[in-house]
């Protein structure tokens, strides 16, 4: 029993460790969003004060690893 139980934990250990040898896939994650037609102001200030920050940060190369880097 101690012999089999060895066996697949050995596997296991086999079998994640190829699993890691892979390159990571790249995604692109789309969002829509629609707003109602009285807040269309108001949500269009918005993504005009975010559009200038992300123009800012960019060029500089701000953004981290997280999401945005590599």
């Amino acid at each position: 029993m101690k012999r089999l139980l060895t066996s697949v934990v050995v596997i296991l250990m086999t079998l994640s460790l190829n699993a890691q040898n892979n390159p990571p896939q790249l995604y692109l994650l789309f969002e829509f969003m629609q707003v109602k037609g009285e807040n269309g102001s108001d949500y269009q200030q918005v993504e005009e004060f975010w559009s200038g920050i992300h123009k800012q940060r960019v060029p500089t190369n701000q953004y981290s690893d997280g999401i945005f880097g590599r």
